[in-house]
C-alpha cells in the first residue's frame, strides 16, 4: 500500500485535502456550540450587485435583532437569494457576546477543500491508469 502511495503523490494530496476538510467540519461543529441562542432578525434594507463573471444578480440583507433590549445589526453574505424589507431570518448568536452571529465560515472552507479533494482523487485515478 505504501508503495502505491509513493508512486501516486496526487493521491496523497487528495487524502490530505480530505483530512483538512474533515478538520474544518469538526472545528465548525465545535464553534456552533458557542452560538447557543436562536433569535429572529428583521431585514431592514437590502443591497445588490451584478456579478458579471457569473452573469447573475446577488443580494445581501442588512438586518437588526434585539437581545436584552439592545439592538444589534449584521449583514448576510451576498447570494442569489433575494430578501425583502421586513422578512424575518432566524440566526444563532453567542449568548455571551450577542453581537456575534454564526456565519459558518469554517464549514464553507471545509466544503472548498472537500470539493478539491474529490477533484484530485479523480485526477489520481487518471494518473494511475
Amino acid at each position: 500500500m505504501l508503495e502505491k502511495l509513493k508512486k501516486n503523490p496526487v493521491l496523497i494530496f487528495s487524502i490530505t485535502l480530505f483530512v483538512v476538510a474533515i478538520s474544518f467540519g469538526l472545528l465548525q461543529l465545535n464553534t456552533n456550540r458557542k452560538y447557543d441562542k436562536k433569535v429572529v432578525a428583521v431585514v431592514t434594507s437590502t443591497d445588490s450587485y451584478y456579478d458579471k463573471r457569473n452573469d447573475v444578480e446577488k443580494f445581501r440583507a442588512n438586518c437588526e435583532y434585539d437581545v436584552g433590549g439592545k439592538t444589534y445589526r449584521f449583514s448576510t453574505d451576498y447570494s442569489t437569494r433575494r430578501y425583502r424589507t421586513n422578512d424575518e431570518i432566524e440566526i444563532y448568536i453567542n449568548s455571551d457576546y450577542p453581537d456575534r452571529t454564526n456565519n459558518h465560515v469554517l464549514s464553507k472552507v471545509g466544503v472548498f477543500f472537500l470539493i478539491f479533494g474529490f477533484i484530485f482523487l479523480l485526477v489520481s485515478f487518471k494518473v494511475k491508469a
